[in-house]
C-alpha cells in the first residue's frame, strides 16, 4: 500500500503531531497506516472528505473494499462512514479513540467486559 501513502503524502498537507515529552521530536503526517488499518489527519473536514475520496479511488483502481463494518469517521457529513455512537471519535488498530486520540478507555473496557460476558454464557 506504499503508493497509497506517497498519494495522501503528495496531495494533502500534513498534521504537527507534538508530543508531550519536549525532548522527543515532534513530527508530520496526514495518516497512519498499519497492514491494512488506515487512520487520517486533517485540520479541517473538507480535507478529511477529499482523503477519503482519494482513498476510495484508489481502491477502486487497485479493485479493493473497504469493510463498511470498520469504517468510522468524526466528520459526520462522511456518507461512507459513520460516527461512532455520537462521540468524536474512531477505531484504530481495533482501539476506540476519541478526536484527540485519547484512548477511550472506559468505553474498550466496557467492551471487553461485554464480549468477556457473553463467551462465558456461551460456554455455560
Amino acid at each position: 500500500m506504499d503508493p497509497l501513502c506517497r498519494i495522501l503524502n503528495a496531495m494533502f498537507p500534513k498534521v504537527q503531531i507534538n508530543q508531550q515529552d519536549p525532548n522527543m521530536l515532534t513530527y508530520s503526517t496526514n495518516h497512519l497506516f498499519f497492514i491494512d488499518d488506515l487512520k487520517i489527519f486533517a485540520l479541517k473536514e473538507d480535507v478529511v472528505i477529499k482523503m477519503m475520496e482519494a482513498v476510495d479511488g484508489f481502491f477502486k483502481i487497485v479493485d479493493l473494499e473497504m469493510n463498511l463494518e470498520k469504517l468510522a469517521s468524526n466528520v459526520k457529513s462522511l456518507s461512507c462512514c459513520e460516527t461512532l455512537e455520537g462521540i468524536k471519535g474512531y477505531r484504530y488498530l481495533g482501539v476506540l479513540e476519541d478526536g484527540g486520540s485519547n484512548v477511550l478507555k472506559n468505553k474498550v473496557m466496557d467492551s471487553i467486559l461485554g464480549n468477556v460476558r457473553k463467551r462465558i454464557t456461551m460456554l455455560s
